[in-house]
């Protein structure tokens, strides 16, 4: 296909969803064949939630996982032989469905256009300003320890960043601690 007539069959720089070029682009980025991809496409446990219709292509809906999935390296050398890549996913998709599009500690909507757009050179160039761009970006967040079964909340890239690793209820402390200093201090300024 000449380049003028596959440039008009793209969107945002990606190849049109479900072409040929759009399966090899997502092949190049994936450790699914064109095989599998078809499989997940075709079948509804890889399928864009509705609440991400119109806002997310379903070729990054379906990057994410795959990208996100390599948690399983980090899990691996902390003593979980038994993970999978396949049950990395599956629970990733899962999280991202019982979120709604939401960030699971805050509430907040969450920004999914934002997705696989994090760029590290960026961030190390513009630091605070360009973190505080992407805060609303969806995050992954393991709930666990990763020597189990894998557990995956999602949440916006600023609430992870605070979150960092602590557990849910060491993380509801810290946030009740600083409320409750800041109100100190609100106190004390009155006076």
């Amino acid at each position: 296909m000449p380049s003028s007539t596959r440039k008009a069959s793209t969107k945002r720089g990606h190849s049109a969803p479900g072409s040929v070029y759009w399966l090899c682009e997502l092949r190049e980025k994936s450790y699914l064949s064109i095989r599998q991809i078809l499989v997940c496409m075709l079948s509804n446990k890889y399928r864009l939630p509705a609440f991400l219709e119109g806002i997310v292509l379903q070729d990054a809906y379906l990057k994410w996982p795959i990208t996100k999935s390599d948690h399983i390296r980090r899990d691996r050398k902390r003593g979980n032989t038994t993970a999978t890549r396949e049950e990395y996913k599956i629970e990733i998709l899962r999280a991202v469905i019982e979120s709604n599009g939401h960030d699971d500690y805050t509430g907040e909507k969450l920004d999914w256009s934002l997705l696989g757009k994090y760029n590290n050179d960026e961030s190390k160039t513009k630091r605070r300003a360009y973190k505080l761009s992407l805060a609303l970006l969806p995050t992954l967040d393991h709930v666990g320890d990763g020597v189990g079964k894998p557990e995956f909340k999602i949440c916006s890239f600023r609430t992870n960043d605070a979150k960092h690793d602590l557990t849910y209820a060491d993380f509801v402390m810290l946030c009740r601690l600083v409320i409750q200093h800041s109100e100190k201090l609100a106190q004390i300024a009155k006076k």
